[in-house]
Order: C-alpha cells, then structure tokens, then sequence
C-alpha cells in the first residue's frame, strides 16, 4: 500500500534521516523497480549501507518489494517507491514536545535539501554554461497564492502527474513545492 501521511514519531523520524531521502530520491531518478546494489552504485556508496537503509524504509512502507529475481543462485530483491510527496497529518493537540520538534525537523532537512540542491544545481550550471547563458532555466520564488479546495486538487495532480510523465524528449527540473493554509 505505502504511506503518504506521516501519522508518528517513528514514521517522521524514519523520513527524517536525510540518507534515506537521498536513497528516495535515487529510486525517483531511476524511475523503475531497482535493488539496493543499483541505488548504492549511482549514489556511490557501499550497496551493505543502502541495504540496511532499505530495509528501514520498507519496514515503515516508504518504498515496497516489487519482486525478485534470482540471478547466478543469488536471490535480488527489486524495490520500487511508493509515493513522491508525504504528509505530516498527526493530531497538533495531542502532540507532545518530541512529536513537534521531530515535525520541525523533518521540515527544516526537507527545506535545506531543497536549498542545497538548487544551489548546486545552479553553481553547476554557471560553471558549464558561461558561454551560453540561455541554458540555464530557473525560476525562484516564494509567494502566498490565494486558491480554492479544487484548485489545491487540480495543482497537486498537475504536479504527480508531470513527475510520473514518460521521460523520453524531456529534460529534467528539480520542484520543491510546499503549501498549507494560512488563513481566510
């Protein structure tokens, strides 16, 4: 099934770990059923910690076993991610300081990952593109919006849909996107 809603300390804690959002985000490039051994290789780190990650994230459905193949007598394990977006939904009442701190937590990681990936991104980009200044296409900005209920649904497909689009004949732009009610 998979987990979209963040409801507990665990789950937020386990989502928080920025090595685990990294190994997320690998299976989002990759974009079809991988096993640990493919993740570690285009992240350049040891298969036996991007195994033990896994094995986090599939225990609290973060990313499902897609299915297995058995490969010279070896049994791989192929993964897949299970959502792009989660929600922190936990009642605010009932939430205890730990709970709260673990919310900002999850939040601040998310907004710096963000922010580091567009600078790098961004300095890569100056740095290959000098003689060509119109290849770069970026768009920052921060804004409160003003939409309806409907509206909200139709951004959010907008938004899943365009990050399950085919590949092929597209270049790749990396969206942070963020929102919540603030008022009337």
């Amino acid at each position: 099934m998979g987990k979209d809603v963040l409801k507990t300390l665990k789950e937020i804690r386990v989502l928080n770990d920025p090595y685990r959002r990294e190994i997320l985000t690998t299976f989002s490039i990759i974009d079809r059923p991988a096993t640990a051994k493919e993740v570690a290789k285009m992240m350049g780190e040891a298969p036996s910690k991007v195994n033990y990650h896994i094995g986090v994230l599939h225990q609290y459905d973060f990313i499902e076993l897609h299915h297995t193949e058995s490969i010279n007598g070896i049994i791989a394990k192929y993964y897949k991610r299970n959502y792009i977006k989660f929600t922190i939904n936990m009642d605010i009442e009932n939430t205890g300081t730990k709970q709260m701190q673990a919310m900002r937590d999850v939040i601040q990681s998310t907004f710096d990952t963000a922010r580091d990936q567009y600078l790098e991104t961004m300095h890569r980009h100056l740095k290959n593109c000098q003689d060509q200044p119109d290849e770069l296409h970026d768009y920052l900005s921060q804004q409160s919006i003003y939409m309806n209920e409907n509206e909200v649904e139709e951004l959010t497909s907008l938004i899943d849909r365009l990050s399950k689009a085919d590949r092929k004949n597209r270049k790749r732009y990396t969206l942070f996107a963020s929102y919540i009610i603030q008022g009337k």
